[in-house]
């Protein structure tokens, strides 16, 4: 926008700050399962959105459906800050909110966000059961087992060695909770190890807060046997006893003789005469030796015959 100062002769522009809707910040859009649950209620929600330049106040509402047409006693009104903690809330049930400036002139609202408030748990007092608390010895694969909601649907696990489960070994959230208040554990924990687990239940909109933290400890790895194996009896094959029959014994006796080509040896008499080896060849088969023969003879019957030839030549 921009005026005119005819008595001083100036141009004057202004810029509109409130031709934008306010940006909402806090919770994010779809949130579930927040506020404190105190006398089966939700209490602690606060909603937060960026301040806009210019505005001096801002109108903010929340309801049960996304047309505001049915809005709460209470549910409404108008602040100076950009902040506010709501009105006491229903566990488990989906809110839609959105605000505005209205000083020194009307925004347009915000897009409508929701959020959905945490599960009733009170009444049944969701808590950790097996392991119990403080147990010492546990099995490396537990199994974990807490007290049933009414009206959940799964529930959430979460398993660490350190009380803020800041890395926690066992996540089974989203498609991985579980459909019962009981779960045998999968997967080997160390030993002698100290783990904090807690749980929560959800449905399909919400969840309710976290249980408080239980802690137990892992048993004793197994003694191992350290007694060294037993030796297993030397075997030796026949072959291997026909040589060591052959090798001299060590306790021959070896006396000069009066020729230094010669000498005596003596055999102590517990000294075993080694044995011989004999292999036999094959008996030769009867055809063979007649195919022999034969070629004998047909070598010497032409050798004959070249002989006579020859010394007939020579007579003519």
């Amino acid at each position: 926008m921009w005026s005119i100062d005819n008595a001083n002769c100036r141009l004057m522009t202004y810029r509109d700050t409130m031709t934008s809707p306010a940006t909402q910040v806090l919770p994010d859009n779809g949130t579930s399962g927040i506020g404190s649950l105190v006398d089966h209620t939700v209490r602690n929600i606060d909603i937060d959105w960026e301040t806009m330049e210019g505005a001096t106040n801002y109108e903010w509402q929340c309801s049960y459906s996304t047309d505001f047409s049915n809005i709460p006693a209470g549910f409404n009104g108008t602040i100076s800050v950009s902040h506010i903690r709501l009105p006491t809330l229903e566990p488990a049930t989906t809110y839609y909110w959105r605000v505005r400036a209205c000083a020194p002139v009307h925004s347009p609202w915000s897009p409508k966000w929701s959020l959905t408030t945490s599960m009733d748990t009170e009444g049944v007092n969701l808590k950790p059961e097996t392991p119990t608390a403080g147990a010492e010895s546990v099995s490396i694969k537990p199994v974990f087992q807490w007290t049933a909601v009414i009206g959940a649907e799964a529930y959430e696990l979460l398993v660490a060695t350190d009380a803020y489960f800041t890395h926690p070994v066992i996540v089974k959230i989203n498609e991985y909770s579980l459909n019962t208040n009981a779960w045998q554990c999968d997967v080997s924990l160390d030993y002698e190890t100290t783990y904090y687990w807690k749980v929560r239940a959800t449905s399909s909109s919400t969840y309710s807060t976290w249980s408080s933290a239980s802690v137990f400890t892992t048993e004793k790895a197994p003694a191992t046997d350290e007694s060294p194996p037993a030796e297993e009896p030397e075997i030796t094959t026949p072959i291997e006893d026909s040589l060591m029959a052959l090798t001299p014994p060590k306790n021959i006796n070896l006396l000069p003789s009066s020729s230094p080509s010669e000498q005596i040896i003596i055999i102590p008499q517990a000294t075993p005469v080694p044995t011989t080896i004999i292999n036999q060849l094959p008996e030769m088969p009867a055809w063979l030796i007649y195919l022999i023969g034969g070629l004998f003879g047909i070598v010497f019957l032409a050798l004959l015959i070249v002989l006579v030839i020859v010394l007939k030549i020579k007579r003519f």
